[in-house]
């Protein structure tokens, strides 16, 4: 079985992430593609502590913000079809304001490997798990099929080398492809060429390595978060009687002393079982004691700081904060509003991690020079927005 139906049976069985998001990550494939290898990482980790050491998917998609991100990124962009584009332009007119705009004129045959991978894997999980792959990882990889016909192609820039037509794509999970110690991709271990593969690069630093100390902070105060939920503050068990307390194992001391500290430390212990109950705590304060608190909690805290954590998950991922839905419980944090929603996705998600994919998409050994490759944006230009995406063929 070659390697490109294994992986469709991959898809077929497991889906598009199979195993991928519990494998350990690779030894080989750099922590981010702005560094060499992950050396880097280590070292940083034995210096400064584990708790910046790289955090997992897993773990990432515990944070709420995380999960809002991704999904921001991912399916806006991944519901819209690719069109290959011939490189020249023509001006459209709005029959509504009169304006004008200049679009780019799509080639008249679309290659059918963009909006149909051949299997159970629909081409918009392929582009979501791409960029999934990107968000969190930093690369994505693309198993390519091409054509045997020796006129279907192109010559490339420099006339010297005919390229195939690429005839199918799939996504390729995490765990099935690497670098070997020559920068060369593998899948399964096997060396791929430049024409068997498209590489994709993330426009920034992975989310699991630039974002980790906000991941783990997220996760740390929303830990924070639940027990405030039933919060209670540090309490003083005061001894009103003038009574000496004194060790039960202190030879010197009088009987008196131990027993007090003894019924002391019961006590102490009673209210500290209580005040774990889940129902809340009730507790019975003996005659010569006091219960008195040492302050409150500040629920607004909490919630300004959970404001704060999805707004740092906004700067990692380039996504505006109302858009994370940051509600603030102060006039200070207006974040709620809806005004201008769409066009932050469209402005500040989409044309990021769009460009991403279209850039590699637009090289020459994908389509033929002087051509490019890009998502079809043009329902999102409509106002009002209609819900329905363009026109893709079957």
């Amino acid at each position: 079985m070659g390697i490109f139906s294994g992986l469709m049976r991959r898809f077929e069985t497991n889906g598009g992430h199979g195993s991928s998001r519990l494998a350990r990550r690779s030894s080989v494939r750099p922590a981010t593609p702005h560094t060499t290898s992950n050396l880097q990482s280590v070292v940083y980790a034995d210096a400064i502590g584990a708790n910046h050491t790289l955090v997992s998917r897993e773990e990432a998609m515990l944070v709420p913000a995380v999960v809002n991100a991704r999904w921001l990124i991912c399916y806006p962009v991944s519901g819209q079809p690719l069109r290959e584009y011939d490189g020249t332009t023509h001006t459209v007119t709005d029959p509504t304001t009169g304006e004008t705009r200049t679009v780019p004129v799509p080639v008249a045959t679309q290659p059918e490997w963009l909006t149909n991978t051949g299997g159970q894997e629909p081409w918009q999980f392929r582009t979501a798990d791409t960029l999934d792959d990107m968000l969190f990882e930093g690369w994505s990889l693309w198993k390519l099929e091409r054509s045997s016909e020796p006129d279907d192609g192109w010559q490339s820039r420099d006339g010297s080398t005919f390229i195939p037509a690429i005839t199918g794509a799939v996504h390729v999970p995490l765990d099935r492809w690497d670098f070997n110690s020559n920068d060369e991709v593998t899948i399964d271990d096997e060396v791929q060429g430049e024409l068997d593969v498209i590489l994709f690069r993330s426009p920034t630093d992975p989310l699991l390595v630039a974002g980790r100390r906000t991941i783990r902070g997220a996760a740390e105060l929303e830990d924070r978060w639940l027990r405030a939920l039933n919060a209670i503050p540090v309490m003083e068990i005061k001894q009103d009687e003038d009574i000496e307390l004194a060790e039960p194992d202190d030879d010197e001391a009088d009987p008196e002393s131990k027993a007090a500290m003894t019924e002391a430390q019961g006590i102490v212990d009673d209210y500290v079982k209580a005040r774990t109950d889940p129902n809340g705590a009730v507790v019975f304060t003996p005659f010569g004691y006091s219960l008195n608190a040492m302050g409150e909690h500040a629920h607004e805290l909490y919630i300004e700081g959970r404001n704060f954590q999805a707004i740092d998950v906004g700067r990692h991922t380039a996504i505006a904060a109302n858009m994370l839905s940051a509600s603030g419980v102060t006039a200070s944090l207006t974040y709620e509003t809806k005004e201008g929603g769409r066009s932050d996705v469209r402005d500040l998600v989409q044309w990021v991690w769009a460009m991403a994919l279209s850039a590699h998409l637009s090289l020459d050994t994908v389509c033929a020079p002087g051509h490019s490759i890009a998502f079809d944006l043009s329902n999102l230009a409509e106002q009002p927005d209609d819900g329905a995406g363009p026109t893709v063929e079957d």
